[in-house]
């Protein structure tokens, strides 16, 4: 089998004594300001870096042939579009099989055609193998993406050998201290990536060779390297550090996953008809209200057997409310939704969801919750009741395998429509409906836009991503690694739904009121800090309650300015007046009373007229001219 390797470098000194007997070909691309010409057999090499990757390759296979590609430019600097130019012209070429990179762009957003002709190369069955980098914590490309065959340095003994980690998802040659062609006919001792790229290209020309499968494609090949793979090598660091190299996993069919990362097109493609339970909770209250997000049909409501005041009785003339199980009612739907009722009081209550949940199991129906202790006891029910269970079990959460998926997005271009962020000076403030009745005025005039919801219900209504990092939270990804995540997550939003205009919103407070270690670290203050730098919103949003101090209100724009360039739009209020009061020395109640609608807007007027920002019932439809024309003004050029 006749294979050809592109060597993408500095050239190749073809009369160098080590590769004398190659068979060598070549061009060189050549930049001059912003202009690419090609200088057809010219490749000589004034650094003796492609000459060194030449040598490797011939000494491993002395009977392949080597085109060489010459990057060059007036200033000396290798750019993005020099080396898109050189892999579009490598392709070009059939007979060139595979792509040897050894350099790359140190970005965390290079560019997307650079990420298009890659994956063009393998669709169309061209090997690229191209060098991360020698220092650890950097992104390197195209070696980081996923249908790139990324190559890092090892300890091995043996030319021959090479390594693969699972864990990153990379293969590991031979980088260390070696011999090398050089320029002027000489060698140079010296190590890294590059030169580890390169033995893993021959041995990859090698593999190709020995299968004298021509119709072998790049996924059987990737598969069958790893499996090849000296399961002793691991990956050795250069770098005086003890922060280990982090590679993170890559999948080729990376559309089809973003499609179902940051989508709700498949999200919940076995639930068509839903049940919902404990219907009492705010979170089925917000599913109800904006049923028309709904992808699932509601076809049934399950409240508490013991529950003395029904929470809206408008609620239960439009749906069908139930307090009791009937067997004939699971004929009705195929999917049950669980809220927090394990944090009920009333024993009858939580025995009636263990009834509801242990009749679901037995007719295979699905099962969607948010609450991680519900979750578990579904799991131990299916084995306990030794249930052969087909039904699907879903729980919103976000963990280091999704943290692991998601990265594979970080090569997007930076988010570039508006987004919009709402956050507020406590917790239930109707953070999620100002969300969600944004969406509801902006898409009616005509804008398509998308949600990145906090909230676990998000999932049924039509949120494109979900981050339930609130009450009881199911997101299990570090901390200090919310910022990358969330990015990346806005950049497949963009990506694959193509909005106008990107909505998302806090959980909680954002500012503490009694400065203890438990507000700070319970309640989510930090965690919003987190999810703020990591949306990077333009224009934010205020949930503001009745008895907010201008000063506290200040307070929270100041923080807000601090970490981001967002401009404020507006305020919304609800009618909660909370009177706080510690106990205890550091611990911060509150006490609630419901205004009434003269009250509330009284108070309005009266924190618009300090505040300088209009101050705004968001459920009142007289205000959606008024949300419209102020978003449209924001980001109008």
């Amino acid at each position: 089998m006749r294979i050809k390797i592109g060597v993408i470098d500095s050239g190749i000194d073809r009369d160098h004594p080590r590769i004398k007997n190659c068979r060598i070909e070549g061009i060189t691309l050549k930049k001059d300001n912003n202009k690419i010409e090609i200088l057809a057999n010219e490749f000589a090499d004034e650094s003796g870096h492609g000459t060194a990757i030449a040598g490797i390759i011939h000494q491993q296979i002395p009977d392949i042939e080597i085109v060489a590609v010459k990057l060059s430019s007036y200033n000396q600097n290798i750019t993005e579009d020099l080396l898109i130019a050189a892999i579009e012209w490598c392709i070009s070429h059939e007979e060139i099989k595979i792509l040897n990179i050894s350099m790359g762009i140190a970005s965390k957003t290079p560019y997307h055609k650079l990420h298009d002709i890659c994956k063009k190369a393998f669709d169309k069955g061209v090997i690229i193998c191209a060098a991360h980098q020698n220092m650890p914590g950097f992104d390197t490309y195209p070696a980081s993406f996923p249908f790139v065959f990324g190559v890092t340095t090892g300890y091995i003994q043996n030319k021959g050998e090479y390594g693969y980690d699972e864990d990153g998802d990379v293969f590991i040659a031979k980088g260390t201290t070696q011999r090398l062609a050089w320029t002027n006919k000489g060698y140079r001792i010296t190590s890294g990536t590059s030169f580890a790229t390169a033995h893993f290209s021959a041995l990859v020309a090698k593999r190709l060779m020995d299968t004298n499968n021509c119709n072998i494609t790049n996924e059987q090949l990737y598969h069958s390297l790893k499996e090849g793979s000296n399961k002793e090598v691991t990956i050795l660091q250069y770098a005086p550090t003890t922060e280990r190299f982090y590679f993170h996993k890559k999948d080729t069919n990376i559309d089809d996953l973003g499609e179902r990362l940051f989508t709700s097109k498949y999200r919940l493609d076995f639930a068509k008809n839903i049940a919902l339970f404990p219907i009492c909770e705010k979170e089925f209250s917000t599913i109800l209200n904006f049923r028309s997000l709904c992808p699932c049909n509601i076809s049934i409501c399950y409240d508490y057997p013991r529950r003395f005041n029904f929470f809206n009785q408008s609620i239960s003339n439009e749906f069908l409310v139930k307090k009791s199980i009937e067997e004939e009612d699971f004929a009705m739907f195929d999917t049950l939704v669980v809220g927090y009722f394990l944090d009920q009081l009333f024993d009858a209550n939580i025995l009636f969801g263990y009834k509801l949940i242990e009749s679901a199991l037995k007719l295979n129906k699905n099962i969607i919750t948010w609450d991680f202790n519900v979750y578990n006891y579904i799991k131990k029910q299916i084995l306990k009741l030794k249930l052969n269970y087909t039904g699907t079990l879903y729980l919103p959460k976000a963990t280091q395998k999704s943290f692991d998926e998601i990265m594979q997005f970080r090569h997007l271009p930076n988010v570039n429509v508006p987004v919009i962020l709402v956050v507020g000076t406590s917790n239930k403030q109707g953070k999620i409906t100002t969300q969600l009745r944004i969406m509801e005025v902006m898409s009616r005039d005509g804008y398509k836009l998308s949600h990145l919801s906090t909230e676990p219900q998000g999932i049924l209504l039509g949120s494109e991503f979900v981050f339930p990092y609130g009450h009881k939270t199911t997101v299990t990804v570090n901390e200090d690694l919310w910022g990358r995540y969330i990015s990346t997550v806005m950049k497949g939003i963009e990506r694959y739904n193509r909005p106008h205009i990107i909505v998302s919103g806090t959980q909680g407070k954002f500012l503490p009121r009694g400065y203890s270690f438990e507000e700070y670290t319970g309640e989510g203050l930090l965690s919003s800090l987190h999810y703020l730098v990591g949306v990077l919103p333009d224009a934010i949003i205020c949930a503001i309650n009745p008895q907010d101090t201008v000063e506290l209100i200040n307070n929270m724009i100041q923080c807000i300015k601090i970490y981001s360039k967002a401009k404020i739009l507006f305020f919304v209020m609800t009618p909660w007046e909370r009177n706080y009061k510690t106990i205890n020395k550091d611990k911060v109640v509150g006490e609630h009373k419901f205004l009434e609608e003269n009250e509330m807007y009284e108070k309005m007027k009266e924190l618009q007229n300090t505040l300088g920002l209009p101050v705004i019932n968001i459920m009142d439809k007289n205000n959606d001219k008024f949300i419209l024309d102020v978003i449209e003004n924001a980001f109008s050029k």
